[in-house]
């Protein structure tokens, strides 16, 4: 079954990220929460690039992404702004689901 976030990764990002969360919220995140830290994360990354200093910049460093390792999995954009997202394949052993990839 695919998944776009798995709140119960062995992932170490995956992990921390939780764990981080629901020490702040005492709650634990979801896939809007993972979503929108892995897009804060990853612009943060390349506005603090040098070469990064207006909106078309941030566009071509946008376009330039691959596998980024965000906790909703590794994320790459095309030439035409579309992302490419290696999502989490789980499998149900016993009563639960089990991460069998990445």
């Amino acid at each position: 079954m695919p998944d776009s976030f798995f709140l119960n990764s062995p992932l170490p990002r995956v992990q921390s990220f939780v764990r981080d969360f629901e020490q702040v919220f005492g709650s634990s995140p979801g896939f809007v929460e993972a979503q929108a830290y892995d897009t804060a994360l990853m612009l943060f990354h390349l506005v603090n690039r040098a070469e990064v200093r207006s909106r078309l910049a941030l566009r071509t460093a946008l376009s330039g992404v691959r596998n980024f390792p965000g906790v909703t999995g590794l994320s790459s954009f095309d030439e035409t702004g579309d992302v490419d997202k290696q999502i989490y394949l789980l499998k149900i052993r016993g009563d639960e689901f089990v991460q069998i990839r990445p």
